[in-house]
């Protein structure tokens, strides 16, 4: 499948030239400055700009980091501290000094975050985590890793960590699977944990366990209406599994098959290994919308957050299925961008409540659209940018 560069590159550009008409005081990742920046310093760097957007991004970051009350990486430090800890590296400058704040106000958080047992990767403990893993603060990680082990569940089936589901109403201890807020997110940050921590705290164990819980409830002959071997959640009171998952970044099967990738290059498992491309594989057929539940092109559960994970497939396994799917995924972006009512183009389903919204920020609108297309025209240079969605 080809692609029209060019095609892109004048996407890249309609998103760079509209972002100057955002005018915003939220500083946060997911949906404000941080994430702005993040997509208009990528590129600048690409095209060579002089006179940059980016500058006007870091100085309203700056200005208004102190108005933040939240800590979270999604709305908070840890997402603003991840941001600015990649760009003052990137730029060789020591930013130890210019971060210390951050960091004890994000230890003193973590803290709670752990007290409460909330390990979610977007408004938890495991957010924090891929701070630190930025700021390579082992005894953080440490911390983050002594409080799984002291407050996991533990039996036959492996071990894993509950949160609560509120929905219509009413509160469900769950256990979840997805990348986003479950045992994915758990098992890529152990993963690049040990990578840190060298020999100094084993969690090679920590991770088979989790596979092993992972494993226990899939179900490859699985019929439901989107063809999903896991379930989103697995409630703790009645085992009660929900298998109808969409094709997502943020939840469903091929999150979860990333994080097993992930984890058999740890462990060295190559029957995992095989087993998470088999699942990525079963994923690429997904292509219909009945089938992959793809209405919007956003990187959080739409079409481009596909591009990334499938051609992050590519990149470790150079299987050519996975590039051509990652295309496909990549084109469907595209496709998606004509609505001209909307922002840039591109309408974002915000759910039943909000139905139809124009959004720019990260996650979930067009500034996370615009690095993955720069992603796919830069592909020669080292993107850490993906590495807020654990894509490492």
């Amino acid at each position: 499948m080809k692609i029209d560069n060019n095609k892109i590159e004048n996407e890249i550009h309609k998103i760079y030239n509209n972002l100057h008409d955002i005018n915003t005081t939220d500083v946060s990742l997911i949906f404000g400055l941080s994430g702005l920046f993040l997509f208009a310093f990528e590129y600048e760097k690409k095209f060579k700009v002089k006179i940059k957007l980016s500058d006007k991004f870091l100085d309203s970051i700056v200005s208004n980091v102190n108005d933040l009350k939240k800590t979270s990486y999604s709305e908070g430090l840890a997402g603003v501290g991840w941001v600015l800890s990649e760009y003052y590296n990137s730029k060789n400058i020591n930013c130890n000094e210019f971060l210390e704040d951050f960091d004890e106000i994000i230890t003193l958080n973590l803290d709670q975050y752990l007290k409460n047992k909330d390990f979610d990767f977007l408004h938890g403990a495991i957010g924090l985590g891929n701070y630190f893993l930025k700021r390579k603060e082992k005894k953080n990680i440490e911390k983050i890793i002594i409080s799984l082990r002291d407050n996991c569940k533990k039996d036959e089936k492996g071990i894993r960590w509950s949160s609560f589901l509120y929905k219509n109403g009413d509160s469900h201890e769950v256990e979840e699977l997805s990348l986003s807020h479950g045992l994915g997110s758990i098992l890529v940050f152990l993963c690049e944990s040990k990578k840190i921590l060298k020999n100094k705290i084993e969690v090679t164990k920590d991770i088979n366990e989790i596979v092993k819980f992972i494993l226990f409830y899939m179900k490859i002959n699985k019929e439901n209406s989107f063809n999903s071997i896991f379930p989103d959640t697995i409630r703790v009171q009645n085992k009660e599994q929900e298998y109808n998952s969409r094709l997502a970044w943020c939840i469903g099967d091929l999150g979860i098959a990333y994080s097993l990738l992930k984890a058999s290059i740890v462990l060295k498992d190559f029957d995992l290994y095989i087993l998470s491309i088999k699942i990525a594989k079963d994923c690429s057929l997904r292509k219909k919308r009945d089938l992959s539940n793809v209405i919007d092109a956003e990187l959080c559960h739409g079409s481009s957050g596909l591009y990334l994970l499938f051609n992050e497939f590519y990149l470790i396994t150079k299987i050519r299925l996975f590039k051509t799917t990652s295309l496909f995924w990549l084109k469907r972006t595209i496709n998606l961008s004509k609505n001209k009512s909307f922002f840039c183009g591109y309408k974002i389903y915000g759910g039943q409540k909000e139905g139809w919204v124009s959004e720019y920020g990260f996650l979930s609108g067009v500034s996370g659209i615009g690095l993955a297309y720069l992603d796919f025209v830069n592909q020669k240079s080292k993107h850490n940018w993906k590495q807020t969605l654990l894509i490492y």
